[in-house]
């Protein structure tokens, strides 16, 4: 049960990963933030999308004003 444990810990490290570089690219391309939705198409769902943001904003790589639309910018 531990591998599986850390199995799924590295899933969830390579899906965090690559939400923060598919936020990067897009604000750089778009000039504001994708939605919840957008990077759910990314790490396979809006419950994960979330997930995600809010891990990174732990981690200090992204600041998220909760009640705006749009509201993640890089940190």
């Amino acid at each position: 049960m531990a591998s599986e444990r850390g199995k799924r810990s590295v899933m969830t490290e390579q899906r965090v990963e690559a939400a923060y570089e598919f936020i990067k690219n897009y604000i750089q391309e778009h000039g504001y933030a994708p939605s919840y939705k957008e990077i759910g198409t990314v790490v396979n769902g809006h419950s994960q999308a979330y997930l995600c943001v809010t891990r990174l904003a732990a981690r200090g790589k992204l600041k998220v004003t909760r009640g705006v639309s749009r509201g993640i910018v890089l940190a």
